[in-house]
């Protein structure tokens, strides 16, 4: 990797943190230089060191990058795939702690993936540490407009809130609502390759746990989630042409709720996964900036 002519060695560290409560989190981190300003990502349903291409370009092109596995999956510990937006911002704010001991203060934010887009800007709802940040996948609060048959979730989320408290393990099909079988547009079928090779690696990939979806859910709909504080830091928006889940409509909505500073990217002819079949270009973009607001 060379910045400003010079030539630096690129270093993987895979790490586990302890939080507070004494549960063990991964973080896989790619590192040029501790004085380098500090990238964090974060994913929950795959094992996000099986994919370092999604995020490794960072360190290419001069950000130390930490990829966090989100609380109960991958090799972080936790009950499995009982994730709430609470339990994912403490993930995030333990790791912003050990970037700001070990490493420096200049730390931003890179949320893809849809709801790592979510839970990223969660995050930066919450903590003004984070410098800047980058969002593919994005959430208005008290609006699921982005969600199929949304309307009735507005009536049976308290059903389903009741449910996960005494079912929290009962799974949840999610891949209808992917519409992956409906939307035409192109290269689609280099996302459906992407997505039959996920489900053939993670059997259980659409299956989710009902504690997770109302959790999520309720991310959306509960009065005192943080999700409806405006982001504390510059935010940089993808809107691709064709998201599978989230409409034009539905993001652009979102980016004039934003406050300034912030820049929307529209990303012609491109597809909800675009961020992980184009990382190169995805995370130049990002870089570029971060480099923009130090």
């Amino acid at each position: 990797m060379k910045k400003g002519g010079v030539l630096f060695e690129m270093e993987n560290k895979k790490i586990m943190l302890t939080k507070e409560n004494g549960q063990k989190l991964f973080v896989d981190i790619y590192e040029v230089n501790k004085s380098y300003p500090n990238v964090l990502t974060t994913q929950f349903n795959i094992n996000i060191d099986d994919y370092p291409q999604y995020y490794k370009p960072f360190a290419e092109l001069g950000f130390n990058i930490f990829a966090v596995q989100l609380t109960g999956s991958g090799k972080s510990g936790g009950k499995r795939n009982h994730l709430t937006p609470e339990i994912a911002y403490d993930d995030i704010k333990t790791v912003i702690d050990y970037i700001v001991k070990n490493y420096n203060d200049a730390i931003h934010m890179y949320g893809v993936n849809g709801n790592g887009g979510i839970y990223g800007q969660y995050a930066v709802s919450i903590d003004d540490r984070i410098r800047s940040c980058a969002l593919y996948g994005v959430g208005l609060h008290k609006d699921l407009s982005y969600i199929p048959n949304h309307k009735q979730l507005y009536v049976i989320y308290p059903i389903i809130k009741m449910l996960a408290k005494f079912f929290p393990g009962l799974k949840v099909n999610s891949k209808k609502q992917a519409n992956l079988d409906i939307l035409e547009f192109p290269n689609v079928e280099k996302e459906k390759e992407l997505y039959k090779n996920i489900e053939e690696k993670y059997i259980d990939f659409w299956n989710i746990p009902l504690i997770w979806y109302s959790s999520f859910i309720g991310l959306f709909l509960e009065d005192d989630s943080k999700l409806k504080n405006k982001p504390k830091c510059p935010i940089l928006m993808f809107v691709p042409e064709y998201d599978r889940f989230f409409s034009q409509e539905y993001l652009n909505k979102v980016y004039e709720w934003f406050d300034e500073p912030k820049k929307k990217v529209d990303l012609e002819g491109a597809c909800h996964s675009f961020w992980a079949l184009n990382s190169e270009e995805v995370c130049k973009i990002a870089a570029e900036w971060f480099e923009e607001n130090p």
